[in-house]
């Protein structure tokens, strides 16, 4: 085991006794909830494919973090390149092309192809294109025609890819480690954390082993009653950085009760240059509870946050409230 991983370890073994009142033989993971034996690795809170991504990270199971990054968290980086443009360079790009399938069209109807690396078959027309660096080639699946390059033709490239349910599941599991790096077993074992880390590892465990498109599709089932928790946000402030880096966060107050406790946390996750807040729950009690159906059940939201900080071994809450409008959004709509 890498002493980096081990080291960390004995620091989470000494937080669970603390927490629990005995220590963990293996690694007590904050998404299944088992000890035991298994492979571990350092789990990057935010995924290293964005660029000036967090470098920070948390013990986590292999098996788990492997089966999410590899079905979710790969679809999210593609995000970053959504830019004008992008299906032209999708198309020369090799890197870009594996990543982001461009898709061809011949006068709007779909021409399948594939990139050429060595002869092409003489039933598939061959398409070369050049760029700053060479020449690409592809075999079209389709009959050869004098005229499919003629005046009257028109080629389009298209990238397309509906990135919202990996970007909600991934935001939900970044939030999780988030908290779990900053406040460990204190945070996985309360009513709140303890029920994301259900969420995600109830999930893995009926879907490891399944195509990657079955597990998009019964993420939709699975993760789409809970899709109210995670919104974008416009015009982001610099100095939000992400609180796995800043430790910032908003709390977010109930209406009714002027010194009542909170229901939520508002986490925020930075992937590049884009900001998503997730919305954690409390559920310390039958209020924080009702409270949190009422937000995940309502088409839109509107309540009252005020910023904190955790410095060191406490709470650093600012006095002033704001009112913030949550939107609503469909995730089952795809």
């Amino acid at each position: 085991m890498k002493s980096k991983v081990a080291k960390q370890i004995e620091i989470l073994r000494r937080d669970f006794t603390r927490v629990v009142g005995r220590p963990f033989h293996h690694f007590f993971c904050p998404i299944l909830f088992v000890d035991e034996e298994t492979e571990l690795c350092q789990a990057h809170v935010i995924n290293q494919a964005f660029p000036s991504s967090s470098h920070k990270w948390t013990v986590q199971r292999k098996d788990v973090d492997s089966f999410y990054g590899s079905v979710f968290e790969s679809a999210l980086a593609n995000l970053q390149y959504n830019a004008p443009g992008i299906a032209a360079k999708a198309l020369i790009n090799p890197d870009l092309h594996k990543r982001l399938r461009p898709k061809m069209y011949l006068n709007g109807k779909e021409v399948e192809h594939f990139v050429a690396r060595g002869p092409i078959p003489e039933k598939f027309p061959e398409l070369r294109l050049e760029n700053d660096t060479g020449s690409v080639r592809f075999g079209l699946k389709m009959a050869a025609d004098p005229s499919m390059f003629g005046e009257n033709t028109t080629w389009q490239v298209e990238v397309f890819q509906d990135a919202r349910v990996p970007a909600i599941v991934s935001a939900m599991k970044a939030a999780h480690l988030t908290m779990f790096t900053q406040h460990g077993y204190s945070y996985a074992l309360r009513p709140g954390g303890y029920w994301l880390g259900q969420l995600l590892g109830s999930f893995y465990l009926q879907n490891k082993g399944a195509a990657r498109d079955k597990v998009i599709q019964n993420a939709i089932n699975h993760f789409g009653p809970f899709g109210a928790m995670v919104r974008p946000v416009i015009n982001a402030p610099p100095a939000i950085t992400g609180t796995v880096d800043d430790r910032w966060l908003h709390i977010c107050w109930p209406d009714d009760v002027k010194d009542g406790a909170p229901w939520g946390l508002m986490v925020y996750i930075r992937t590049g240059h884009l900001l998503n807040a997730v919305i954690l729950p409390t559920l310390e009690n039958q209020a924080d509870v009702d409270r949190f159906s009422q937000f995940l059940y309502s088409q839109g939201a509107s309540f009252e946050v005020s910023y904190a900080r955790y410095e060191e071994t406490h709470w650093k809450v600012m006095k002033k409230r704001q009112r913030v409008e949550w939107p609503a959004a469909n995730l089952t709509s795809t």
